[in-house]
């Protein structure tokens, strides 16, 4: 190494061949006063009437001069100007921000059309591509129907943001049954595209699901992915090439027999990662995963080795709800083998969240049980703790009651560092019914990591399958949100708990919102970005009077309830028909 070390600590400007004559490390050949240190290529700029870094420009965006804000092209928005002395008549705004300080339609929030890629981000936020379905900056809403008295449903498919508020999208398309949905930029080229899990079709549970692409989104021009009763699909670089693939759970395959005509269980099915070759997919390029009655899937990095890890929630194995649910582990072979597999029992587990519940950096996995098979009552939401030493195991797990809620929230709701855990209340199985409220919990967290009955609090609710949490009311403290799938009615009501500044929650400081028979997809989000929290409340069945000989002929309705400076009020609404809306995707923020 000896030899190359002059090189290494003589000035650049010696070891380029050119003169440093003032020694500030620049040769004369970058230079432009090599006579004077303090002026180079990367010197400050200041007001003395000199070009101290070599730009050509005298005093150009000085460090000592003032700075304003002017609009130039007059859509009130401005860009940051500096200079010595501003120039006369400049005309000074209060907004800033503008990327594109000459065009008059590119500004923070505009909702011209995004257009992908053109090096113009139309909104200054930061983006050249659609951040929602339509490109005008607004979210937008997929909106896939599971069933209307048939699974195979042709309806509107997307509630789409315009000028005139937000409108159903007029063109119709055939869906499967579809249960869930997710929404990504697959191939690449700025426009999102739309993920279908489709649980049955004309030809019953061995179907296809779909990929929808962007920006038209139609039927022509959709991917097919056959998946065998498909519940939920989730999003991931499974194999590190650079193109988002697409995991499904699958549910059941209808098959109570093997090739060789041994019994089987119908819920033994593979569910499927699907490979993105280059920004396509083939309905022969994928992966098959063995589950047990699968209804969801998520995936995350568990243990930080670079890896994608996948969690599969198996819900009920031919009837027995005493089942095992799945890790498959990520490994540099991209192969997701049995050998790595971890097997995590579960009993009625509907649906799981990836989080790190006691914040030691490892991320753990809450299976959240709807149903034992005789009762909603259970104990076996469990939170299965990833261990430094031991990962994930059978024996690693903490129990918490719940009344049949299909997946809750972990958050921190009272602000003390520790992550609380929801649990929400669907039914209780009382003698009376539905006309007794339920129980949704609050697991409050602790510093000790523990989660039981002597430290939560109970709520009162009825048909609750989720929680969604955000600050509706903007006093700076979290909200509860629990939909009504059912109460006695699929006319039911949502609770909205409201937080305070001892971050206590009770049933007297909730309202209700009636929604129809909302399964899950609800949101809490500023859909017209007038600085006020919406609630999203998708409409899947109503039967009016609890005993319609056709329910279906019923047109139930998915709603936005409104937030305003007074607050969110049970009649103040926009709503849309959507029968059988389960699984939607609110896109964009």
């Amino acid at each position: 190494m000896r030899h190359i070390l002059p090189c290494l600590v003589i000035a650049l400007a010696a070891c380029s061949g050119s003169v440093d004559d003032d020694g500030d490390g620049y040769g004369n050949d970058v230079d432009c006063n090599d006579k004077d240190p303090s002026i180079h290529p990367m010197a400050d700029e200041t007001c003395d009437h000199v070009d101290n870094n070599c730009d050509g420009m005298i005093d150009n965006d000085p460090i000592d001069g003032v700075s304003w804000v002017a609009d130039n092209d007059g859509d009130g928005y401005g860009a940051t100007y500096r200079a010595c002395e501003m120039p006369a008549g400049t005309v000074v705004v209060a907004k800033g921000g503008d990327c594109k300080d000459d065009d008059a339609k590119t500004y923070p929030g505009s909702r011209e059309k995004e257009t992908p890629l053109d090096g113009i981000d139309t909104d200054c936020d930061g983006r050249d591509y659609c951040t929602d379905l339509n490109c005008d900056g607004l979210p937008d809403v997929v909106l896939p129907s599971h069933y209307d008295g048939d699974y195979v449903v042709n309806q509107s498919p997307m509630l789409l943001s315009g000028s005139g508020g937000w409108n159903l999208d007029p063109t119709s398309i055939d869906q499967n049954g579809s249960l869930g949905t997710a929404v990504a930029d697959f191939n690449k080229d700025g426009y999102l595209d739309i993920v279908y899990a489709s649980y049955s079709g004309a030809t019953g549970v061995n179907t296809d699901s779909f990929v929808y692409w962007g920006p038209d989104y139609k039927e022509s021009k959709r991917t097919a992915l056959p998946t065998h009763g498909a519940h939920w699909p989730a999003i991931a670089d499974f194999d590190g090439n650079g193109f988002l693939d697409i995991v499904f759970a699958d549910n059941t395959d209808g098959v109570a027999t093997n090739a060789d005509n041994t019994p089987k269980s119908p819920n033994a099915t593979d569910s499927y990662i699907y490979w993105n070759r280059d920004g396509a997919f083939s309905g022969t390029d994928r992966l098959a995963l063995a589950t047990n009655g699968a209804t969801y899937v998520s995936v995350d990095d568990l243990d930080g080795d670079g890896y994608i890890d996948i969690v599969f929630s198996d819900y009920a194995d031919n009837g027995v709800y005493d089942t095992t649910s799945y890790i498959y582990k990520g490994d540099a072979t991209h192969s997701y083998s049995m050998a790595k597999r971890i097997s995590l029992p579960t009993t009625g587990c509907y649906k799981n969240t990836i989080v790190d519940v006691d914040l030691d950096g490892r991320k753990d996995v809450v299976m959240w049980s709807h149903f034992t098979g005789t009762v909603h009552q259970t104990n076996a939401n469990y939170i299965y703790w990833n261990k430094p030493e031991t990962g994930f195991s059978a024996d690693q797990r903490t129990a918490l009651q719940g009344n049949g809620g299909q997946r809750g929230e972990v958050v921190d709701l009272n602000g003390d560092g520790h992550l609380d855990i929801i649990v929400p209340g669907y039914y209780n199985g009382t003698m009376g019914g539905w006309a007794d409220m339920t129980q949704s919990f609050i697991y409050w967290g602790n510093a000790a990591n523990v989660y039981d009955n002597t430290n939560r609090t109970a709520l009162s609710t009825r048909g609750a399958i989720m929680a969604i949490v955000g600050d509706v009311n903007a006093d700076g403290h979290p909200d509860i949100l629990f939909p009504s799938v059912y109460d006695g009615d699929s006319m039911a009501n949502a609770y909205l708990f409201f937080g305070n500044a001892g971050g206590q929650y009770n049933d007297a400081n909730k309202i209700q919102l009636p929604d129809f028979h909302t399964q899950s997809g609800s949101a809490i989000i500023d859909f017209d970005h007038d600085g006020f929290m919406d609630v999203f409340l998708p409409g899947y069945h109503w039967n009016m009077t609890g005993a319609d000989a056709d329910p279906w002929s019923n047109i139930p309705k998915s709603r936005i309830y409104w937030g305003s400076a007074t607050g969110l009020r049970d009649n103040n609404y926009g709503e849309w028909p959507s029968r059988g809306a389960w699984g939607p995707t609110v896109v964009g923020q």
